[in-house]
């Protein structure tokens, strides 16, 4: 079992058909429709997690590698987990020709087993 206690967002606009392990990931000029959405984590169609991007950014903005969780997400091994962006009804992102957004979530945390 994982348990979450923080998260982190980056992202990139870089050309679409670059390797994602070559996408430089930053917190800097993070499109404005993004800055309004919701990232999401769900694990079995339960949602674990659910914040506004800007209150991730603005938390990493000032020195924090990562936006500190209220409390314990936990996160069942060997399961699916689900990492969605959900942006506001009717938003829209315009990108130049060949370009492609590219989004990074990552949680911190501990691993931890149950007891035998």
């Amino acid at each position: 079992m994982f348990v979450a206690n923080g998260i982190t967002f980056k992202c990139a606009i870089d050309d679409a058909n670059k390797p994602e392990q070559d996408i430089a990931y930053s917190i800097a000029k993070v499109p404005n429709t993004l800055m309004q959405s919701m990232v999401v984590v769900k694990q079995k169609n339960e949602i674990l997690i659910e914040l506004p991007i800007c209150d991730i950014l603005g938390a990493t903005e000032s020195g924090n590698h990562y936006f500190k969780l209220g409390s314990f997400a936990l996160l069942e091994d060997d399961t699916i987990t689900e990492i969605e962006i959900q942006y506001p009804e009717g938003a829209k992102i315009t990108l130049e020709d060949g370009k492609a957004l590219f989004a990074s979530a990552r949680l911190s945390g501990f691993a931890t087993y149950q007891k035998r």
